[in-house]
């Protein structure tokens, strides 16, 4: 608001002030600021990820120059792996904290395309109560279920062999009164670690991009949800989404 005083005739005056709504300028310099914050993310991400495979590129392809033809598939492995964290990170960057159009689903119907979306390596999926509907943003929580899914089959485990470890590991996924769960029977996540789990760059395998449960906490956040990771009676991890607002009656 600017003042300012006005003489009138005699010894009167009077104070005048104009009224300007920098609502809309101060919601554009919030959204330019978390803009820039995304970017900021993920330039730091992208330069700390992409270093481990480049240098095993570079380290391979000098064999393959002196001589080691069988280097050259460790090279070829390297830029796959560079392919998919850039993929993996850009994702993240354009799509940060939003949710598109949020209609009615079928959480048996979403939870079935996540898992034949994801490389489950003979895992064992469980359903429990997830014939229900909830509002939500489709393809959203389609990634919050592949996430959760292929964290599972890659952290599940305690390095036995894939092959015999994940065709004895089962991913339970079910509804409580609140939300809905994803849990396993494998490992589990050290009481120690379940704090900064969801933290970007997170990863419990030398492999991993470790932005994967961070798309899954601001996917849960965007639809004005939560999610917590706690132990399953058996032993293993359980992701917990709290806050759903469950359908009166199941989507058909």
């Amino acid at each position: 608001m600017n003042t300012a005083r006005i003489s009138l005739a005699g010894d009167r005056s009077e104070l005048v002030g104009v009224l300007r709504d920098v609502t809309e300028r101060r919601h554009r310099k919030r959204e330019l600021q978390r803009q820039n914050e995304r970017l900021d993310e993920f330039a730091s991400i992208l330069a700390h990820e992409l270093r481990n495979p480049l240098g095993i590129a570079q380290m391979y392809l000098g064999m393959a120059r002196a001589g080691d033809g069988a280097a050259f598939e460790q090279v070829e492995d390297a830029h796959s792996r560079i392919e998919e964290m850039i993929n993996t990170l850009l994702d993240l960057a354009r799509k940060g904290e939003t949710v598109g159009d949020v209609e009615p689903l079928s959480l048996a119907d979403v939870v079935e395309r996540a898992w034949l979306a994801v490389d489950t390596s003979g895992a064992t999926l469980s359903r429990d109560g997830v014939d229900r509907s909830v509002r939500a943003d489709a393809d959203r929580l389609l990634e919050v279920f592949e996430n959760l899914f292929r964290n599972v089959v890659e952290h599940g485990t305690d390095g036995q062999a894939a092959a015999n470890a994940n065709s004895s590991l089962t991913i339970r996924v079910g509804t409580t009164a609140a939300g809905f769960f994803v849990e396993d029977d494998g490992t589990g996540i050290p009481a120690g670690q379940r704090k900064t789990i969801f933290d970007r760059g997170y990863s419990a395998a030398d492999d991993g991009v470790g932005i994967g449960l961070t798309i899954v906490k601001r996917i849960v956040e965007a639809h004005g949800w939560s999610v917590a990771v706690t132990e399953s009676e058996a032993g293993g991890a359980r992701f917990e989404v709290t806050g759903v607002t469950f359908q009166s009656s199941s989507v058909e």
